[in-house]
């Protein structure tokens, strides 16, 4: 019986992760389409994608076995089973990694975008903040529960311009 429910678990996770994978590539065509990029800015605009992809890569759900809300939904990986000590270890862990992978995204986005002429940047302000918002947040993990509205960002968002991005909901 243990040994199904794990096959399942796994079953699931491979699913909402080609699932993530298939919204990802489409928002990125769609904002690559809308930006209508050069050459020059087409090869700019890869370091972004794939600093977009690999904060998605740093979910908790795909590498930690499920930990969500910062360690309070532990997974069926033995998440549950750790010390206190332990499981703080692995979420500190995770935070360099995203902290990480958000530095490398910005270091990518700010070429790109000095790259764009002010149409583009318009548009990239409002149609690049979902994909950036799918990368960068946890919209499956965080939310989960009612935790947060449109990701972390908080205050201004990441692109500029308060749009309720990182207000909490429910509170």
């Amino acid at each position: 019986m243990r040994q199904r429910m794990q096959e399942y678990r796994d079953a699931r996770m491979a699913l909402m992760k080609a699932k993530r994978a298939i919204k990802m590539d489409q928002r990125l065509s769609v904002l690559r389409r809308a930006l209508e990029l050069t050459p020059e800015q087409q090869t700019l605009f890869k370091p972004v994608e794939d600093a977009i992809r690999g904060l998605s890569d740093a979910r908790p759900g795909n590498k930690m076995g499920g930990m969500h809300m910062g360690g309070a939904n532990m997974g069926a990986m033995g998440g549950g089973d750790l010390e206190p000590s332990q499981r703080l270890r692995m979420m500190a862990d995770h935070m360099r990694a995203r902290a990480d992978a958000l530095a490398k995204l910005a270091d990518a986005v700010g070429p790109f975008r000095a790259s764009l002429n002010d149409q583009q940047k318009a548009r990239f302000d409002v149609i690049g903040r979902r994909a950036l918002m799918q990368g960068a947040m946890m919209r499956h993990g965080m939310m989960m529960g009612g935790g947060m509205d449109h990701g972390m960002m908080g205050g201004m968002g990441m692109m500029g311009g308060h749009h309720g991005y990182g207000r909490m909901q429910g509170g």
